[in-house]
């Protein structure tokens, strides 16, 4: 496939199903990326990419985020309404779409509708933290754990609850 001969640098992180077999994946890119006919450009630095393949191989959507220093996502989810989860960590400033704009670094957590369109975003923990998995429980609400921290969101990004283990 040449795919992979359509980008300068490239990355996987990340691969779920949804609920009508298709596959969702998320990485980060640098300067641009091509799938498929599909193409981006990054914002500066590496940037997030999240992209969708039908069940017979027919890319559906690539969208991306990130700021100008290096954005990197760790995990992806999929709710029970085949909305997709990205966590991870931005070193700087980020903007998702036109609306969600997340201030300073930290661990991320962005959600986007099953077309691609991003639908929030959230900051989560002290800035110094990664994200590094998500769970989506069946009503949709999310616990996110980072290295340092475990913390509960509700469906809509907002924080419930956050437990630290770091030593005061």
């Amino acid at each position: 496939d040449d795919d992979s001969n359509r980008c300068n640098s490239r990355y996987m992180a990340d691969v779920v199903t949804d609920s009508n077999d298709s596959v969702i994946v998320t990485g980060k890119f640098d300067s641009s990326i091509s799938i498929g006919s599909l193409s981006a450009t990054s914002a500066g630095g590496w940037d997030i990419f999240l992209a969708k393949v039908n069940s017979t191989h027919s890319w559906q959507w690539l969208t991306h985020g990130g700021g100008l220093s290096e954005d990197r996502p760790e995990k992806l989810a999929v709710d029970g309404n085949n909305r997709i989860v990205v966590v991870g960590y931005n070193y700087n400033h980020a903007s998702y779409g036109t609306t969600i704009i997340l201030a300073n670094q930290g661990g991320f957590v962005v959600r986007a509708l099953g077309n691609g369109t991003w639908e929030w975003g959230t900051r989560i923990g002290p800035n110094s933290h990664a994200i590094e998995d998500v769970a989506i429980h069946a009503n949709d609400n999310m616990t996110v754990v980072g290295s340092s921290y475990i913390t509960h969101l509700d469906a809509n990004g907002s924080q419930q609850w956050y437990e630290s283990n770091s030593q005061s």
